[in-house]
């Protein structure tokens, strides 16, 4: 019982023949809702990725303040972390000195540690773990979406909000 090209041919042609696919209009229409789709939904992409971008400079700055207090507890000594508010980055002084930059499109919008003597900006912690003074990093992104990064002056306790801190 074999099936023959002229059988199999010839049952597709008496079921419509190629009137299987999409015509060209059809694909066109479909094109035109995909793009209206992606130009609608793009820019709130790159509203989500600059947040996230945002998010992870905050918690970063957060974890690298926790660890300097860590570290003046652990060697018994103050350590400081130093901001540079003008030109977008911070730098840290335990274990070892490193300067860490903050990411593309994120700036400071103030940083509201006292200076000391020679203007320089600091979050700096005594042997106890006990910060100098507190203050705040206010971060702020292209959009113009901020968080703030948070240190209690009394405890040390640190943490990033989305709202300001009472004054």
């Amino acid at each position: 019982m074999a099936i023959t090209w002229q059988k199999m041919r010839a049952d597709y042609y008496r079921q419509g023949g190629n009137q299987r696919g999409f015509t060209l209009i059809e694909l066109l229409a479909v094109l035109a809702i995909l793009s209206i789709i992606t130009a609608i939904v793009l820019p709130q992409v790159n509203t989500v990725l600059n947040y996230l971008q945002l998010r992870k400079d905050a918690v970063e700055i957060a974890r690298e303040i926790r660890v300097a207090r860590h570290q003046a507890i652990a060697l018994g000594r103050g350590v400081k972390v130093r901001f540079y508010p003008h030109h977008g980055y911070y730098r840290v002084y335990e274990p070892e000195a490193r300067k860490c930059n903050l990411g593309s499109g994120i700036s400071y919008e103030y940083v509201s540690f006292p200076p000391d003597v020679r203007q320089w900006v600091f979050c700096e912690f005594d042997s106890l773990g006990t910060p100098t003074a507190g203050g705040t990093v206010a971060l702020r992104n292209a959009q113009g979406q901020r968080l703030y990064v948070i240190v209690n002056p009394v405890v040390g306790r640190v943490r990033v909000s989305s709202n300001p801190p009472v004054r």
